[in-house]
């Protein structure tokens, strides 16, 4: 019985630690050939709350026995992911980025073209899984750009 525990403890503690670190930010670089001079410096403030993983992901498989373990919210990771492109329906992609995000208050800052637009979306994975169409940011000329994205039980809002 002692390996038998030794063996479940292990696999408990491998489950719960593989999913509780966040990535850091991964942009992609946007080639000088397609970047035009007039770049942005865009800084999203990200609320993430618990409330808008619950309505955007679910329990699957495995995965809820982990919930009863250790909490529906304890062992995912989530990401937010965004695409830069020209605006438009048919505008050519520029580059992309994503990024780890904690429970609360988040900063992301990436570098964008003026002129463009961000398509966002998030990615849960873990005890819960799932993804979500947070919505599109226009990147506007000058030098700085900051955004809000509230992601609550009330869902995404962008301001």
């Amino acid at each position: 019985m002692g390996k038998k525990k030794n063996r479940l403890t292990g696999l408990f503690l491998a489950l719960v630690l593989s999913g509780c670190a966040t990535a850091g930010l991964q942009q992609s670089a946007i080639s000088e050939k397609t970047a035009p001079t007039n770049m942005v410096k865009v800084t999203m403030n990200v609320l993430l709350e618990r409330g808008y993983i619950h309505k955007v992901s679910h329990l699957g498989g495995g995965a809820a026995v982990m919930g009863v373990l250790v909490g529906p919210f304890s062992n995912n990771k989530i990401v937010m992911s965004g695409v830069i492109k020209e605006k438009g329906e048919n505008g050519k992609v520029l580059g992309n980025f994503s990024k780890g995000l904690e429970w609360g208050e988040n900063t992301v800052s990436i570098d964008a073209p003026a002129d463009s637009e961000i398509r966002l979306s998030l990615r849960v994975g873990g005890t819960r899984s799932g993804t979500s169409d947070i919505g599109t940011v226009e990147i506007k000329e000058g030098p700085t750009q900051t955004i809000r994205i509230k992601l609550t039980d009330s869902g995404a809002n962008i301001q």
